[in-house]
């Protein structure tokens, strides 16, 4: 999907001219994330966002870090373990917490919520919170109330009906179908928001999602389903239900847990590799700076 992460230690804005970085915010920054008009940034201290591609930020509250960023048109929502999930809808100027049906643990230190992995909105607005072997959550209005799904979910597997429980590491929505990779190394795919499940083939000779590692991230462009994992970056073969390897060009192991479509082009931010740009007409991945430490929450 177009709405991810490119999460960072050291903030930088990249010139689309000539693929190079300048460093404009000098703090320890865990997520960034656009709603096609702003920029935001999760730092240590805070976020902050942007009106004009970087070059003046604005504070903006919440003063807990967030540890996941992502933005859509009509909101941007966060998370944190402290504050569990939270939504902006100005901008970013004010945030609140949107926990109803979320679960909390009472710690010596504060309120402990679960580690939200991704926030992924529907084009018909469906809002899920998928958590670390947490749980999945959904929600119809925005985020005001989740419902628990982690036992209700079932996948048809070569025959057998299993339930995907706290197994769901992630999700995107793809040609009518929501799509999903859970443990195990398997993705499936649902045309009724999630209603029945269907496996995707796997086997000896298939090539399954299972190369691509732990699979972070989904994205939708020039109508193709990409995929980005810890081993790397692959398309949908939609006929076969296969998947084609992208990784030519990136490093080994390259740990892609963020990635995203802006201006028409794929950035990724690989482990401590830096950023990589990929060429879609050639198939590969070329360097684009920022080789520090760019790195994801395990």
């Amino acid at each position: 999907m177009k709405n991810t992460t490119l999460i960072a230690s050291m903030f930088f804005v990249i010139s689309l001219a000539h693929a190079e970085w300048e460093r404009i915010l000098d703090e320890t920054t865990y997520s960034i994330a656009s709603d096609g008009e702003r920029l935001y940034v999760s730092t240590k201290n805070g976020m902050y966002y942007s009106r004009d591609d970087g070059d003046t930020w604005h504070w903006s509250d919440p003063r807990n870090s967030v540890g996941l960023l992502i933005g859509f048109p009509d909101a941007v929502y966060g998370s944190s373990l402290e504050r569990g999930i939270l939504r902006s809808d100005t901008k970013g100027k004010t945030w609140h917490p949107i926990n109803t049906g979320i679960p909390v643990r009472q710690w010596d230190d504060g309120p402990l919520y679960p580690y939200i992995r991704q926030i992924f909105v529907t084009a018909s607005g469906i809002t899920f919170a998928v958590g670390r072997r947490e749980g999945t959550w959904i929600s119809r209005d925005r985020g005001d109330n989740w419902r628990q799904i982690t036992g209700e979910w079932k996948v048809n597997d070569r025959g057998l009906t299993e339930t995907l429980g706290n197994g769901i590491e992630s999700m995107g929505e793809f040609g009518g179908y929501l799509w999903l990779f859970y443990l195990h190394g398997l993705a499936a795919r649902s045309p009724d928001d999630g209603a029945t499940w269907e496996a995707l083939p796997r086997g000896r000779h298939v090539r399954t999602i299972e190369q691509f590692g732990d699979v972070r991230v989904w994205l939708e462009f020039r109508g193709n389903l990409y995929v980005a994992g810890s081993l790397g970056f692959g398309r949908l073969r939609e006929e076969e239900l296969e998947w084609e390897d992208l990784s030519n060009g990136l490093p080994d192991q390259p740990k892609l847990y963020a990635c995203v479509v802006h201006r028409d082009r794929i950035f990724a931010g690989a482990a401590q590799n830096g950023v990589f740009m990929f060429d879609h007409h050639a198939g590969m991945w070329h360097p684009a700076g920022l080789s520090v430490d760019v790195y994801a929450n395990d």
